[in-house]
């Protein structure tokens, strides 16, 4: 059990770092229009893979541990319920900025924003499930 409980949170942190990366490379391509909107397409297709990750390892630690729903369990699943939910708002809103600025606007901060709060509550969620 103990190998699914860490292989589980090796998977969370590599989401973290997903989500570090979907900060980090468009401020890195913030001048090049086209190289910023390819990796954050990219980065968006990488957190979707990622998640689903998560979510099935998450899943079969559960399954596995044949427990009732503890409130850190809870937390987790809606937590996995909200993340696409922002990450979905992010593309979605990011698209409509380039396709009305012709470029000009990469949307860098809003995208930025929508990251930080997924990476708030990734963090949160670690911390809860960590000391209880």
């Amino acid at each position: 059990m103990s190998y699914l409980i860490s292989y589980h949170n090796y998977l969370v942190l590599f989401f973290v770092g997903v989500l570090i990366f979907n900060i980090a490379v468009p401020i890195i391509l913030k001048d090049n229009a086209i190289g910023y909107i390819k990796w954050s397409r990219i980065g968006y297709f990488v957190f979707w893979a990622v998640w689903a990750m998560v979510l099935f390892g998450g899943l079969v630690v559960f399954m596995f541990q044949k427990q009732a729903l503890p409130s850190h369990v809870i937390l987790m699943i809606v937590a996995t319920l909200i993340l696409p939910i922002l990450d979905s708002y992010r593309a979605i809103k990011s698209g409509r900025i380039w396709r009305a600025s012709k470029g000009e606007d990469l949307a860098l901060g809003f995208s930025n924003k929508v990251v930080v709060a997924e990476l708030a509550i990734v963090a949160a969620v670690t911390l809860y499930s960590y000391y209880n």
